[in-house]
């Protein structure tokens, strides 16, 4: 018999074969050793009948194997998730403790003509000149938890072998771990469509198919020289062609010659190497235009939940707003980006949290509650170059 998806994502994950047997005994040695002694050793074919029914009788047992397989190998879960952030090349790792999340960009100093003659005020030796430098960013902040339940009297009970229970658990882990990288995955968009709708990116214009292929390679080119007009601080400086992003939409991608792309960005062929990313879209951006009072109304029609906005809770003007909510307008349509390109660093996805997993036992109500964790900072540097390409009436 095979494997389960969870022996063989500790097989990828660690490089060493490991099957179900292996994996369940791997889990029992790091239980507590109370709870230990009630679950034998597991053989590979043997029957998993005595384990569900120690399971069901004693919910500490269970928990504790849910401890051991699930969040032992939480790492495992997370680095094989079906879904995928394909912006994660944005990822910085961990904050450190008492950090601050700051980018400083310095601008150029202009030099002036020799004069041996001037050496008073401003020519003095001893005047002071300050460069100038720009650290201000925009912050938007990733602070989630998620919950899943297994019921131990209910979902123990049909599995004949260690694989299927396997198969079991790791969908239930991996419904936790998906939902939390769909959702940095949306974040990290909406991030840079709502940095665009701030008016913090720079932008060009295209008027057709052609025209995006050719803009893109234009400002691709463009942003590794030195200018003042590629960020909208007016920063003179220019971007290193390793360190260039271009990020392009399915709906756009679908449209260009990909494979002329492909080898204007070839690393072989033209001697540059600009990384390419596809997303399947970018979100509209709606704001609120004055502060709002949440109604009812705001819950039935989903712009709204109670849990986040309480009834009669005041959202104030300029917030986020669910596409159509009340006292809000479109800012930006997200279908119209046909394409980012931008330096590497004008990005910034910083973990202050990591993905943990953890959980926890209820032996009244005979169930275990699996919880996930994650707190990431979405940092967006608009001294740095940056260009947002826009699709006019195409």
């Amino acid at each position: 018999m095979a494997d389960s998806n969870l022996a063989n994502a500790v097989t990828r994950a660690t490089g060493k074969a490991t099957n179900d047997a292996q994996l369940m005994n791997l889990a029992r040695a790091n239980m507590p050793e109370a709870t230990r002694a009630e679950l034998p050793q597991y053989q590979k074919g043997q029957s998993f009948v005595p384990y569900g029914q120690t399971f069901e009788k004693n919910p500490r047992v269970f928990n504790d194997y849910l401890e051991s397989a699930a969040i032992k190998y939480g790492k495992v879960f997370i680095k094989n998730a079906l879904a995928k952030n394909p912006l994660n090349i944005f990822k910085r790792g961990l904050k450190p403790y008492g950090g601050k999340i700051e980018t400083w960009v310095f601008d150029t100093i202009e030099p002036k003509m020799y004069r041996p003659d001037l050496f008073e005020g401003e020519e003095s030796p001893f005047a002071q000149h300050y460069g100038r430098v720009e650290a201000q960013t925009h912050i938007e902040y990733q602070d989630i938890e998620a919950t899943n339940t297994v019921v131990d009297t209910q979902d123990t009970m049909y599995f004949q072998d260690a694989t299927q229970f396997n198969n079991f658990l790791y969908g239930k882990v991996a419904a936790l771990v998906n939902g939390a990288v769909l959702d940095e995955y949306r974040i990290t968009k909406l991030t840079l469509a709502k940095s665009l709708a701030d008016g913090m990116i720079t932008t060009d214009e295209a008027i057709s198919t052609k025209d995006l292929q050719k803009k893109i390679v234009y400002w691709s080119s463009m942003l590794q020289y030195f200018s003042r007009d590629n960020n909208v601080k007016g920063i003179n400086q220019a971007t290193l062609v390793d360190d260039l992003v271009v990020i392009i939409p399915l709906k756009r991608a679908v449209d260009l010659d990909m494979d002329y792309l492909a080898n204007v960005f070839n690393a072989e062929i033209a001697g540059v190497n600009v990384k390419t990313v596809q997303v399947d879209k970018f979100p509209d951006v709606w704001k609120y235009t004055t502060d709002h009072t949440v109604t009812q109304e705001d819950y039935d029609n989903g712009y709204l939940n109670r849990r986040d906005h309480p009834l009669g809770s005041v959202i104030k003007a300029g917030s986020l707003a669910e596409v159509g909510a009340t006292d809000a307008k479109e800012v930006l349509n997200g279908d119209k980006v046909g394409a980012f390109i931008l330096d590497k660093d004008a990005l910034q996805l910083w973990d202050e949290l990591e993905t943990t997993l953890s959980g926890i036992a209820n032996p009244k109500k005979r169930y275990n509650n699996l919880f996930i964790n994650k707190k990431t900072a979405f940092v967006f540097v608009e001294a740095l170059n940056s260009k947002a390409i826009m699709c006019k009436d195409f």
